[in-house]
């Protein structure tokens, strides 16, 4: 039976040797079974934990491909550390590619009517031991912490320096001017426009925003306390990333270090019950989940999306916090009608334009397609040159005679698989029909909740820019980036197909 072998060792400072030891013990195994191993894949110092593996997913793909019935590795863990994980990926191997997976050290196979129960008590040692790296680790950073060692970037306002955290007094005192400017009454986007202005580098050396004067208000660090394990990372069965999960506030760690103090603790507190009060009022006025025809479609020339500046009004995000010079608003009711019009214009005035890119498009997909004379005329040169190897291998027999035997052979059959599937398209005639259907529905737009309406003008609209006039002052541009309808709604298309294959075939 054909059989591969998965390896792999999970960090830097493993030893290399430990994929050569998993690969011969494997063998053994498969030797014992009578299973011809055809391929080794290894990952070198990946995490169980992690699905960034390059080999593991080779792998899978050149099993379906082959049509592999058995995976030898050394142990669980070499697949996953997480039990649920484990069953996750045994699962779509034995019931999807039908593959069975033996675990080596174990003694132990996916065939085993048990197996279930099986690899949850392997898995449990398997994640007490991420629990207690995890632990180790936790302890470690703590440990660091309470020396006064860092363990995460350096915000605004700081600098590391021989691994301790310290006040960078420049920086300092500019966080002490965002939270003067905050309780004295200004906002975060006004703050964000002030430093803006003023060409002060933000945290990320770009463009000060909303949300960085927001995590410079709510830190506490800033009134010299440390809140660390807020959160923590978790793999969970399923997600191909670490999920990021809130601790508890019981479960947080508050280090006092007044050493650290960039501003008096009464002046933090005022801020951020000004900004708790603040947040209240704003939803009463504003109410929730607010939207508008055109959120999201309309962006200025500088790149950023136009949102509502008022109830009546859009204007560029980034002219907010100043760092856009476009600071004109446009009228929300304006744009809505010159956008819509666009639209029906567009629609009315390109429809054999539609029809003809549909067509070209579909011209170019068969054109790639190979014709029956072309995979008939490669089946007889595979076998022209499969029948001389075959001659040379019966006076001298090797394996990477046969291993190339056994390669031309499964590329014949899959050819001839090919062929016995192959369909030729005759013709293909397109029924425009949507375009008056997206015209009737444009005429009705406005009748329309918000969502139903977007998701028409989705069809066919990608983007709208206004870009300044660049001679008259005041004067702007609406440029429009649209979609053929044909290749985004729900379209219809009838093939007339040669013999032996459905007459009227939709939804190409």
């Amino acid at each position: 039976m054909k059989a591969v072998i998965y390896a792999r060792y999970s960090s830097k400072n493993q030893d290399k040797k430990s994929i050569k030891d998993q690969v011969i013990l494997c063998q053994i195994e498969a030797d014992k079974r009578g299973d011809e191993i055809i391929a080794v894949f290894f990952d070198e110092a990946k995490s169980g934990l992690s699905d960034d593996r390059e080999a593991y997913k080779e792998m899978l793909e050149y099993v379906k491909k082959n049509s592999i019935k058995r995976i030898y590795t050394y142990h669980t863990s070499r697949i996953s550390r997480d039990t649920a994980e484990i069953k996750l990926r045994v699962r779509e191997l034995k019931y999807n590619y039908g593959t069975e997976i033996i675990f080596v050290s174990q003694g132990i196979t996916t065939e085993q009517e048990n197996i279930e129960l099986l690899l949850s008590a392997n898995g449990i040692a398997d994640e007490q031991y991420i629990e207690s790296i995890r632990k180790n680790t936790w302890r470690g950073l703590y440990g660091r912490l309470t020396q006064g060692k860092v363990v995460f970037d350096a915000k605004f306002g700081y600098r590391i320096k021989d691994g301790e955290l310290e006040i960078d007094e420049k920086e300092a005192e500019i966080v002490r001017e965002i939270f003067n400017l905050y309780v004295s009454g200004k906002g975060f986007k006004e703050i964000a426009r002030i430093l803006n202005q003023r060409n002060i580098p933000s945290p990320r050396n770009a463009k000060w925003s909303s949300n960085a004067v927001r995590e410079i208000i709510t830190n506490e660090i800033y009134k010299g306390v440390i809140i660390w394990n807020k959160r923590q990372y978790k793999k969970i069965a399923g997600f191909p990333k670490r999920k990021v999960i809130p601790n508890p506030p019981s479960q947080w760690i508050r280090i006092e270090r007044p050493d650290l103090r960039i501003i008096p603790e009464e002046l933090w507190e005022e801020a951020n019950n000004s900004r708790l009060s603040r947040r209240k009022g704003d939803n009463k006025r504003k109410g929730v989940g607010y939207t508008t025809l055109l959120g999201g479609f309309i962006k200025c020339e500088c790149g950023s999306n136009l949102i509502k500046n008022s109830r009546t009004s859009f204007r560029c995000r980034l002219s907010l916090v100043g760092a856009c010079d476009i600071t004109a608003s446009f009228s929300e009711a304006m744009l809505n009608q010159i956008v819509i019009q666009a639209i029906k214009q567009y629609l009315k005035e390109n429809r054999e334009k539609f029809k003809e890119e549909l067509e070209e498009q579909i011209k170019l997909y068969y054109s790639k397609q190979k014709s029956k004379s072309d995979i008939s005329k490669e089946i007889d040169n595979l076998t022209k040159k499969l029948n001389n190897i075959l001659e040379i291998f019966e006076e001298t027999p090797s394996k990477a005679l046969a291993e190339k035997i056994k390669e031309y052979e499964e590329k014949i059959n899959l050819l001839k698989l090919e062929l016995k599937s192959f369909n030729e398209i005759e013709n293909v005639i397109i029924d425009d029909e949507v375009i008056d259907i997206l015209i009737q529905q444009i005429d009705n737009i406005f009748a329309m909740d918000i969502q139903s309406a977007r998701e028409i003008i989705s069809e066919v609209l990608e983007e709208v820019k206004i870009e300044r006039d660049k001679e008259l002052q005041g004067f702007y541009w609406i440029n429009y980036k649209f979609k053929n309808p044909l290749l985004t709604f729900n379209r219809k298309i009838n093939v007339i197909a040669g013999a032996g294959f459905e007459p009227a075939t939709s939804g190409l």
